[in-house]
């Protein structure tokens, strides 16, 4: 990062970086110069706004150049920049939090037992001893060493609730939309974007079901087989991920992939990477190749700067089948809602997973009721969701 004549090292992992920074800033966003003004340090990251109008609709991240030609998210003093202008799309960079083990031991010793004590309290106004008993629920159930071979890639391994839970709900609904609005999903062909948490189980789930995963892209490279990873392929990406990143021999360069993942044979997407990065190009192309549904994984998926439901999303929702995100990827809410709303005798693997799969199932027989067409889904959906609050 050059700013004003002076040379910054910026990067993930630097720590007590010291320099004073002027009124203006040149930065690299993808790949583009822009001037930058009002650097604000709001403690957990910066504020830029960005004078010139360009356009960086997609993905957003802000990016440098690094010695080895590379790219790394951009950060100052080790707090990750957000881009802030009403005419541009943009994105926090992911924090990486881990709740378990970062916000957990915060609440704890402000005296709340768990994150979502508050919302517990509110919805439910537990008695005394109910709390204590729900909020035991919530802190066990969630970190639960998955134990059924059903749901865990190896059980010898101890993944938790937590990590598989999201991911198999968004198979779930992508499951559960074939049975509902016709088809089967055994043999659909799916691209998976991001290979995290979200988008590794989902896959998993989605293969376990018989479908085809043909293309990965993830933010480093990305896999393309167009005859369709087989089960046990998938299952060996999953468990040998770097972190959150697919870790292959064979993987593709990023910009490889990305230049032919979206030209694929495929009925399935599941975007389960960063919010806002589906562009109109790219639902264009998958529509030229059959894809007949997108399940998100991600929250707010399209690259649109509206807060729900933009020009992209509502254009890609008349041509195909949209799921939206809060119906397709409510796992972990999910899971939250079952321990905190019920006294359990016993926490179990097929209670919790089951639960999930049936309020899925529940919204989209629901949204299948008011609207059987297979176009305006998530349109249909958040009306429903609305009446409901309202």
């Amino acid at each position: 990062l050059d700013v004003n004549d002076q040379i910054i090292k910026v990067m993930s992992g630097i720590e007590n970086i010291e320099t004073k920074l002027k009124s203006y800033h040149k930065l690299i966003i993808n790949k583009s110069e822009v001037i930058c003004k009002n650097l604000v340090d709001y403690g957990n990251y910066y504020d830029l706004q960005i004078l010139e109008k360009i356009d960086i609709s997609g993905e957003c991240e802000l990016i440098i150049p690094t010695n080895n030609n590379e790219t790394e998210a951009c950060f100052i003093n080790n707090k990750p920049v957000k881009i802030l202008d009403n005419y541009l799309n943009y994105k926090l960079i992911d924090l990486n939090v881990d709740e378990n083990h970062e916000v957990i031991p915060i609440t704890e010793d402000c005296g709340v037992w768990h994150p979502q004590e508050g919302v517990f309290n509110g919805h439910y106004q537990p008695r005394e001893a109910q709390k204590i008993n729900r909020i035991g629920q919530l802190r066990q159930g969630v970190l639960k060493a998955i134990e059924d071979e059903k749901y865990s890639p190896d059980v010898s391994k101890k993944y938790v609730v937590a990590d598989m839970i999201t991911g198999y709900g968004v198979a779930e609904s992508v499951k559960h939309f074939y049975s509902i609005y016709g088809g089967e999903l055994k043999g659909k062909r799916v691209i998976v974007q991001g290979w995290g948490n979200v988008g590794s189980a989902g896959a998993y789930y989605l293969a376990q079901e018989g479908a085809k995963i043909v293309g990965i892209i993830d933010r480093a490279g990305g896999l393309i087989n167009e005859n369709g990873f087989s089960f046990e392929e998938i299952k060996e990406l999953f468990l040998t991920k770097n972190g959150n990143a697919l870790n292959s021999p064979d993987m593709l360069s990023f910009e490889e992939v990305n230049s032919k993942i979206w030209d694929l044979e495929s009925e399935v997407f599941i975007p389960c990477a960063a919010s806002r990065l589906i562009t109109k190009d790219q639902v264009d192309r998958m529509i030229n190749t059959g894809i007949e549904v997108i399940a998100a994984g991600a929250n707010v998926p399209f690259a649109d700067p509206e807060i729900f439901f933009g020009p992209i999303a509502d254009y890609t929702d008349g041509k195909i089948s949209v799921i939206p995100d809060f119906i397709s990827n409510c796992g972990m809410a999910r899971v939250f809602a079952y321990l905190m709303g019920n006294d359990l005798e016993k926490i179990e693997d097929e209670a919790i997973f089951k639960d999930t799969s049936d309020i899925i199932k529940e919204a989209l027989k629901n949204t299948h009721s008011n609207n059987n067409s297979k176009t305006s889904i998530s349109k249909t959906a958040f009306e429903i969701a609305l009446n409901q609050l309202v």
